[in-house]
């Protein structure tokens, strides 16, 4: 909405031509004058003679003062007159003032009065008191300064009155009509926000008629982007235009079905061209716009069924990589993302029992070729010989997996054989070797051990321990072995 006009009080009184109504104060002014003069001249001049000529010294008569009819009929036509001027008087004022507040323009219509009804009243008055009919001008003059009284009175409804006009004016499209209501609110309260509002519509009418026509027929001729600018054009100059919020709603869900069908045309031409990536953008361009279109829904679910079978492709060819590198976690991890895709894949299924087995035998042997120590037990030995028969048995696991089981068979064999060792001592110390067996005091000692790491322990009475750690190494001849206690306690 642009800025209210801006209707400011006069600075000034306004400045009238020259009233009649005042020439003719000055008049009866005069002549109220020569009647008082006259009535004075009757009563200090007449009566008095009269008195005395009566005075008879043989015979006084009691005085009764007598006005003459002549003198009598004067002063009540002199006050009579007094009161007209009085009265003119004050009508002019209420009369100056309203016109000042531009009674011409609220006044004219007729609600209880009219301003020119006033002025035939006055007009009236005037007329009998240029008579010197003072008794009917008086009477005259009354009634019009109760019809100015009135007539600024009336001037709330007759505001109200003005603008009901104008906004009716404005719902038949009549800028004009509405306009001049408006104006008459305004002469009558210049700073009314109602008729500023209006009257600013109504100037507006026009124009936004116009834009309203011309989006019309741009939405006929199917330039529907043009026809928006229009309306918005239309709303900009008055924000409260239904008609122009209802051909914009109209129009903008015109806009919406015509760019939902073309995001939807698209997503499906790029669908069929497998340019998955333009199809979800297109269609998430057209859920923006109609976010539940059962179009979109079932389009979604094409997509995301495209999808899922390019996801499940890549990863059988990915787990298939794995495989054939004897990646075997790394498969197992993969058959698990297929399955939570779908459930009831049967390759995943399938493959992923397959991978475990094969990743925990995997496992397995590679914990003996680690530690090989361990074989050192009959237990180990036993344990690592079931798990490489196993593993003869899934030969096709793979070539890495072959070389890994070859390489347990060997340390089988290894630490399956004994090495001949040559213990000596000084046939004081007894030597114990864990989980070997104690062999008491010697000076030479030969015994078959494992392959691995033990420990042995030498004690004398009177000696500290000794403690030896040491190693038969696999393909080995010929190790030596001294173990005795000779530091004092």
């Amino acid at each position: 909405m642009s800025d209210k006009p801006k209707l400011q009080p006069p600075s000034q009184p306004r400045i009238f031509a020259s009233d009649p109504n005042a020439s003719r104060l000055k008049i009866i002014s005069l002549i109220v004058f020569i009647i008082l003069a006259l009535v004075a001249v009757a009563v200090v001049v007449i009566l008095p003679g009269r008195f005395s000529r009566q005075r008879q010294p043989a015979q006084v008569m009691p005085e009764t003062p007598q006005v003459q009819p002549q003198a009598r009929s004067d002063e009540e036509s002199a006050s009579k007159a007094g009161e007209a001027q009085e009265l003119l008087q004050k009508a002019l004022n209420l009369k100056a003032r309203l016109e000042n507040e531009g009674v011409k323009n609220w006044g004219a219509e007729p609600l209880v009065t009219s301003y020119s009804q006033v002025l035939s009243l006055l007009t009236e008055a005037n007329a009998y008191l240029d008579d010197q009919r003072f008794d009917q001008a008086v009477k005259g003059y009354r009634e019009t300064i109760v019809k100015l009284e009135q007539l600024s009175a009336s001037r709330p409804e007759r505001i109200r009155r003005a603008i009901q006009a104008g906004n009716e004016a404005f719902e038949q499209l009549d800028s004009k009509l509405a306009k001049q209501s408006y104006e008459i609110a305004l002469a009558a309260d210049y700073d009314n926000s109602e008729a500023l509002i209006g009257l600013q519509r109504a100037e507006n009418l026009p124009q936004v008629l116009e834009h309203l026509a011309q989006g019309q027929v741009l939405e006929g001729d199917g330039d529907l982007d043009a026809a928006r600018r229009m309306y918005n054009a239309a709303i900009s100059l008055d924000k409260d235009f239904k008609t122009a919020h209802d051909h914009l709603r109209q129009v903008n869900q015109l806009i919406l079905e015509r760019d939902f069908q073309r995001s939807m045309s698209d997503a499906i031409s790029a669908l069929n061209q497998n340019k998955i990536g333009q199809a979800k953008h297109a269609l998430d361009i057209a859920r923006n716009l109609r976010p539940d279109a059962a179009a979109v829904l079932d389009l979604e679910q094409q997509l995301k069924n495209i999808e899922l079978r390019a996801e499940l492709q890549r990863l059988n060819i990915q787990v298939l990589k794995y495989e054939k590198t004897e990646q075997w976690e790394k498969a197992v991890e993969t058959y698990a993302r297929v399955l939570k895709i779908d459930a009831n894949t049967g390759f995943a299924k399938q493959g992923k029992l397959r991978a475990e087995r094969y990743a925990e035998l995997n496992r397995q042997v590679q914990t003996y070729l680690s530690n090989p120590d361990d074989l050192q037990t009959p237990e180990h030995r036993k344990h690592a010989r079931s798990i490489y028969d196993t593993a003869v048995a899934n030969s096709d696991i793979g070539p890495k997996f072959g070389d890994k089981t070859e390489k347990l068979r060997h340390l089988l064999e290894v630490y399956s054989k004994q090495v001949t060792i040559l213990v000596q001592s000084d046939d004081m110390t007894d030597v114990t070797i864990y989980r070997v067996g104690r062999f008491g005091h010697f000076l030479e000692h030969s015994l078959k051990l494992q392959p691995g790491r033990y420990k042995a322990l030498g004690t004398r009475s009177g000696y500290r321990d000794v403690m030896l750690l040491f190693t038969v190494p696999v393909d080995s001849e010929g190790i030596i072995l001294k173990i005795y206690c000779k530091e004092k306690i």
